[in-house]
């Protein structure tokens, strides 16, 4: 496997919105919660963030709002991520095969 570092906010099992980099592209990963269903969604939505945004995303306190910054791109289901054994670091490259 190939791993790429994310940064992420709101964990739960596993992370819930993350942002990965490869190459020149930045990729946001949301699985928002659905206070009805009192559950976080089963799949991420993806989008592809400008070059501006994901090189500030350090910066950015508040991610509530990230997806409108990006382009949505499609979606994949959280169980299909493949994260490091901490789940908090790294993220298998394969999964962005799909979205280049």
């Amino acid at each position: 496997m190939s791993w790429l570092p994310i940064k992420y906010r709101d964990f739960y099992d596993v992370p819930r919105v993350f942002v990965v980099e490869s190459g020149d592209r930045y990729y946001l990963f949301d699985s928002v919660f659905d206070s009805e269903a009192d559950e976080y969604s089963t799949d991420y939505a993806v989008y592809r963030l400008s070059a501006n945004t994901g090189s500030r995303i350090d910066e950015i306190r508040d991610w509530r709002s990230l997806s409108s910054e990006g382009t949505p791109i499609g979606a994949v289901s959280v169980a299909s991520v493949i994260f490091d054994k901490t789940k908090r670091q790294f993220v298998d490259v394969g999964i962005l095969e799909r979205f280049k």
